[in-house]
């Protein structure tokens, strides 16, 4: 039998049998109310005035969400909505997060912690690659790599907190990220640039040497490259828009010199294709040029550099002839000045020289 109670929103429960309980009843506009039971009465008072401050913060979530909904169930309807609203990153996330899938399994949201995490974290520490580098070795997978799929989770158990309130807490902060080496400068010399281009120059590969070409004049990325269609290039060929970048963002790449044209010639001898650098086997996609650019490093002996550092090549030798750090930022398509800060210390001589030169004419005549 219910009783009524001095305390706001708490209701005195007499079984009868000389034992009593408290339910409490916690109503906020605009939120479905929150109820639960106590043997103790300042169990009660505490439970609803936390609880009331968690509804009016939009932090209360029910109990009974986590232990029905699993952590695989949350990760599919975060991957339903990420693929209505972005394309690309669905590709992205979706094989980092079945990879989470197929390790919790069915693991309800009530039982996941902080321990599932760092195991998850272990594993894939200890994880070895499908696709040797360009060395031909199979490696584990980079610090970095693993950090992308602890914030691809991370990303979606925020998800289940809200909109969904499936779960009140996300174990994923309980586990540091791994220390990241500072970002790699790997560029080539005038003569390594020589011996590489002859090298594709004389490869089976029809477009190995222009995709290359336009690599290091452009800092263009592999996927964007092998993305370029003729409908970007501009009429003038002094620019060709790159509609799919890594931030999502459309940019266009400046062409000139060797690069405009060679894809000037291009342009006269061109096919049905879309694509500037389409697939022997299927015009309608782009090539696949890996086993060509593998073939070129071997022959033009060149150790420890992979595609993506002909980006950094690019980025190099702009700073090196004088390129503020904006302005490498702008040609990598990168959103702030401070990405490209790991080309600073190749700006120093220009630096240096321009800040001579003000001196000489400003104070030049100083006497001392």
């Amino acid at each position: 039998m219910s009783k009524k109670c001095k305390h706001p929103n708490i209701e005195l429960r007499d079984s009868g049998n000389g034992s009593v309980s408290y339910r409490v009843k916690v109503r906020i506009k605009g939120s479905a109310p929150a109820t639960n039971t106590f043997k103790r009465l300042e169990d009660a008072k505490r439970w609803r005035d936390k609880t009331a401050s968690e509804i009016r913060e939009n932090k209360h979530f029910p109990a009974a969400k986590a232990k029905k909904h699993t952590v695989a169930e949350l990760i599919d309807q975060y991957l339903a909505d990420v693929a209505l609203k972005n394309a690309r990153r669905y590709n992205e996330v979706k094989p980092l997060l079945e990879w989470w899938k197929a390790g919790l399994k069915d693991r309800v949201l009530s039982g996941f912690s902080g321990e599932d995490v760092l195991k998850g974290q272990q594993a894939l520490l200890s994880r070895v690659k499908q696709r040797k580098d360009a060395n031909g070795q199979y490696r584990t997978l980079s610090p970095a790599t693993v950090n992308r799929y602890m914030v691809a989770l991370h990303t979606a158990i925020q998800f289940g907190i809200k909109p969904l309130k499936w779960i009140a807490y996300n174990p994923v902060c309980e586990v540091d990220k791994l220390k990241e080496p500072s970002g790699r400068t790997r560029f080539l010399t005038e003569d390594e640039i020589n011996k590489l281009l002859a090298a594709c120059k004389d490869s089976k590969n029809p477009y190995l040497f222009a995709i290359v070409v336009i690599g290091l004049a452009t800092g263009a990325r592999r996927e964007e490259i092998r993305n370029m269609q003729w409908k970007h290039v501009n009429a003038d060929l002094r620019f060709i828009e790159l509609p799919k970048t890594k931030n999502g963002e459309i940019r266009s790449a400046i062409l000139t010199g060797v690069a405009s044209d060679l894809i000037g010639k291009m342009r006269e001898n061109k096919g049905n294709s879309a694509y500037l650098f389409p697939s022997p086997n299927d015009p309608c996609k782009p090539i696949d040029f890996e086993s060509a650019w593998r073939s070129a490093l071997k022959i033009s002996q060149i150790q420890d550099f992979r595609f993506h550092d002909n980006r950094h090549t690019c980025a190099s030798y702009l700073a090196m002839n004088g390129a503020s750090l904006l302005v490498i930022a702008e040609t990598l398509g990168q959103k702030t000045a401070a990405m490209a800060k790991r080309y600073s210390h190749l700006t120093k001589g220009y630096t240096s020289q321009v800040v001579s030169e003000m001196t000489a004419k400003v104070l030049g005549h100083v006497e001392i």
